[in-house]
């Protein structure tokens, strides 16, 4: 194990505990809204050496493998060459409503705005406008978000039955409700007072709001039971 590896160990005993890890990154100068999660604390990169040029918004979701950049040292190769240090700045800001996928870069001096999908292994410099999804090295816009909502709310329904299908073949019978995860509201009355929602954790969500959210979508089945039916 890394000496780094070590270190946060001892700082976050749980290396998914998102909440220490804020209160860590706020405690070195990070500027970090409310209800950002990070995945996985022990893989995650932000920045040390310069934290308060870091900036995070709200309602992030920042998954595993993520670097986030305030420094770039690279201009140090031209001290070897023509004798001067020319250091750079820049402050990297990350708006509100950002998923962040695996394994991506965040160079310094960029700037993404609110409600952005990174894709995952991206390599991301420069300004990201709002609403927008980029994916790539370097990153560049492959879709909108408005795009990506009309094409999910077109086919939730058959990606429900494909989830629903694929452990009826893996685990030889029927799913549960717990197993279905998110699609529970296709086949769930909402309006119910009794609806459990133990088993939706909304990572990066203020959760009153995400509940609420939830409950404002209306069912497509009366019961679990007409959905697997359905699947046949």
């Amino acid at each position: 194990m890394s000496i780094k590896k070590f270190i946060r160990k001892l700082i976050y005993p749980n290396k998914h505990n998102s909440d220490a890890y804020v209160t860590y990154l706020k405690s070195v100068g990070c500027k970090i809204g409310e209800n950002t999660y990070f995945y996985d604390p022990l893989t995650t990169l932000i920045d040390s050496s310069r934290p308060e040029f870091i900036e995070i918004g709200a309602n992030c979701q920042i998954t595993k493998g993520v670097t986030i950049l305030a420094h770039d040292y690279s201009y140090s190769v031209l001290r070897d060459v023509y004798k001067e240090m020319l250091p750079t700045s820049g402050v990297t800001k990350i708006g509100n409503n950002v998923f962040i996928g695996m394994n991506s870069t965040i160079l310094m001096n960029t700037t993404i705005e609110d409600n952005v999908i990174i894709g995952a292994g991206s390599v991301v410099r420069g300004t990201i406008k709002r609403g927008t999804i980029v994916a790539g090295n370097p990153a560049k816009p492959i879709s909108t978000i408005d795009n990506m909502y009309k094409k999910l709310k077109d086919n939730v329904l058959e990606n429900a039955k494909v989830h629903a299908k694929h452990i009826q073949k893996v685990k030889g019978r029927n799913p549960n409700i717990k197993e279905m995860g998110y699609y529970s509201w296709i086949f769930t009355d909402t309006s119910s007072e009794n609806v459990d929602f133990s088993h939706l954790p909304f990572f990066g969500h203020e959760k009153e709001a995400a509940i609420s959210d939830y409950l404002k979508q209306n069912n497509i089945y009366n019961s679990f039971e007409e959905f697997l039916k359905d699947l046949q």
